[in-house]
């Protein structure tokens, strides 16, 4: 069996029948499989574990019970991907287009999704507890029952009755007139950073409101 990149030159060979076992092999002696061309590959319950598949093309490839801890996916084409129950703790998809990709139960604890395209991407029931998540673009994507970690740009942190974002300190009168105002200071709005950051102001608003209350 031969694993070709996608530009179509060989990059291993093995005496093994199947991609899969073929993969698992290369993936054992660290061979370099960079821009490999995976494309409707059959790697179910694939051991995959610290392989790098940087610029791989996995388009449509079932990867279910796929074993791929600490991979390498960075910019990899997930288009259609079958990751269901994979587990992907400490996988770096850093660009990877995830696009309607199942990723039902899989594990992403701790992986890198920065700047990952999840557009309509099944994550139901998915662990993205401590996952990287800065610009990923998450539209139309499932996350019923998934453990999504709240993530902002910048710490969001309350001193006295003042509310800081990054190093900007205000008072809640003051956030609430730059919300509703067409000000920037850093990030641009309508950027899903921003909305990020505006949720984290308003649940610690929520909070600090609550604990005056409480006191």
């Amino acid at each position: 069996m031969k694993i070709y990149n996608i530009y179509g030159a060989e990059i291993y060979s093995s005496e093994k029948e199947t991609i899969k076992e073929a993969l698992e092999e290369a993936v054992a002696k660290n061979a370099y499989l960079e821009n490999a061309n995976l494309k409707n590959a059959y790697l179910y319950n694939a051991n995959l574990e610290n392989a790098n598949l940087k610029n791989a093309n996995l388009y449509n490839a079932n990867l279910y019970n796929a074993n791929l801890y600490n991979a390498n996916l960075y910019n990899a084409y997930l288009y259609n991907a079958n990751l269901e129950n994979a587990n992907l703790y400490n996988a770096n998809l850093e660009n990877a287009n995830l696009e309607n990709a199942n990723l039902e139960n899989a594990n992403l604890y701790n992986a890198n999704l920065e700047n990952a395209y999840l557009y309509n991407a099944n994550l139901e029931n998915a662990n993205l507890y401590n996952a990287y998540l800065e610009n990923a673009k998450l539209y139309n994507a499932n996350l019923e029952n998934a453990n999504l970690p709240i993530y902002c740009k910048w710490a969001v942190t309350i001193i006295n009755e003042k509310i800081k974002i990054g190093c900007k300190e205000m008072s809640i009168k003051e956030w609430d007139l730059f919300f509703k105002s067409d000000e920037e200071f850093d990030t641009k709005r309508a950027t899903n950073d921003f909305i990020r950051i505006e949720a984290n102001y308003k649940a610690a608003k929520s909070y600090l409101k609550h604990l005056k209350k409480a006191i």
